[in-house]
């Protein structure tokens, strides 16, 4: 049981939680099981992306090329990644689900992703800058920016999934 002190600091939802925050082997599999259900669509996503994108390479600019589709990219994983939160709560969610969730709140989706888009981009310049790319210091680079943004996306979609399914208030 949780000391007073430490209570107070918990979120009711986490003191009414009956099952352990452990997950089994089902759970972890249906969670690696939705990760690959997102990357399937995402690549299926990419080939008219790409498509478009070496379009606008060839027209205007490959950095404004590469900054769209990696904008649209985001958005299109915003909508559809709320079963992996949902996986991670033991909730089954299917994508036209996750769809409909987002589908209220899919034209601020856009300055979210448009915001994402900027950070990979500006990321990824500072670290093409620092260092010699395939050297050492560009592949830590590049794993801790990954990182970085791996957890920004985890919290995005996790605060997501809280407001649009479950209710919660943001702020």
């Amino acid at each position: 049981m949780l000391g007073p002190a430490l209570s107070a600091t918990v979120s009711p939802l986490a003191l009414e939680r009956e099952a352990p925050l452990l997950p089994g082997i089902g759970g972890t599999a249906g969670y690696v099981w939705r990760v690959s259900i997102v990357a399937l669509i995402q690549m299926l996503a990419a080939l008219p992306i790409v498509a478009f994108a070496g379009a606008i390479a060839v027209a205007v600019s490959t950095m404004l090329a590469g900054l769209l589709a990696g904008i649209l990219f985001f958005w299109i994983a915003l909508r559809i990644s709320l079963i992996l939160p949902a996986a991670a709560m033991g909730q089954k969610m299917k994508i036209a689900e996750s769809w409909s969730a987002t589908a209220p709140i899919s034209g601020a989706l856009w300055g979210l992703a448009a915001m994402l888009g900027l950070l990979s981009a500006v990321v990824a310049l500072v670290v093409g800058n620092l260092a010699a790319p395939g050297s050492g210091a560009s592949i830590w680079l590049q794993t801790a920016s990954y990182l970085v943004e791996g957890l920004i996306s985890i919290s995005i979609l996790t605060t997501l999934y809280g407001h649009l399914v479950e209710g919660r208030p943001l702020g």
